[in-house]
């Protein structure tokens, strides 16, 4: 099986699952005044095509492969796809994963690997 996207297959990249976007949120609203004024980028895992191709190797148990895919092939997807992608690249992420584990630990952070053992995957039998 093959994951694939336009990013270079090391390319490290900020990952978080949406339960995770949706605890920060709720933290945010009951501790307004705390954030009043801030940016705060969040992610909760920081990995590569490769990386994550390697975990779900692990964790479903099939073999599966990362391949870096043309943009070309994403055009079918639309413009906001490539744009989206191109953003992945050429933006580098400052994302302090560990500091956010630190400093909000009550968001219970799922890693990569936590959300894809968090998964059903029997689609793929």
């Amino acid at each position: 099986m093959l994951k694939t996207t336009p990013i270079l297959p090391n390319r490290k990249l900020a990952m978080i699952s949406v339960e995770n976007i949706g605890k920060f949120v709720v933290y945010i609203f009951e501790h307004r005044d705390e954030f009043l004024g801030r940016a705060i980028d969040i992610g909760s895992d920081n990995i590569s095509g490769e990386e994550s191709a390697e975990i779900f190797t692990r964790i479903i148990g099939k073999k599966i492969r990362y391949v870096e895919q043309e943009y070309a092939d994403i055009a079918v997807y639309g413009e906001d796809m490539i744009r989206m992608y191109k953003w992945f690249i050429d933006v580098r992420h400052n994302i302090n994963i560990d500091k956010l584990y630190k400093d909000f630990p009550q968001i219970g952070w799922h890693s990569f690997e936590d959300w894809v053992k968090e998964q059903d995957w029997t689609i793929l039998d």
